[in-house]
């Protein structure tokens, strides 16, 4: 298992393990493991495609410039 700490304070934990013949990356806020997501290999490429987007518009909310957007579907149910 592998884990890498993600944005300016590395409030953000990514955590890549091995699961049977894939691995499945997980992101979560640091000391909260109530707000996380994991990733299956085909989801973590269909987010890295769309990174560019999310991150366009993460900057415009947290700059309070705009509202949130963006809504990217990225496979499985809810």
């Amino acid at each position: 298992m592998k884990t890498y700490k993600l944005g300016t304070t590395g409030d953000r934990i990514v955590t890549v393990k091995k699961c049977g013949e894939d691995h499945i990356v997980t992101i979560r806020v640091k000391d909260d493991e109530k707000k996380s997501i994991e990733l299956s290999p085909k989801r973590w490429a269909t987010f890295r495609q769309n990174i560019d987007d999310i991150t366009t518009n993460a900057k415009a909310v947290a700059t309070g410039g705009e509202g949130i957007k963006l809504w990217q579907h990225i496979g499985g149910g809810h």
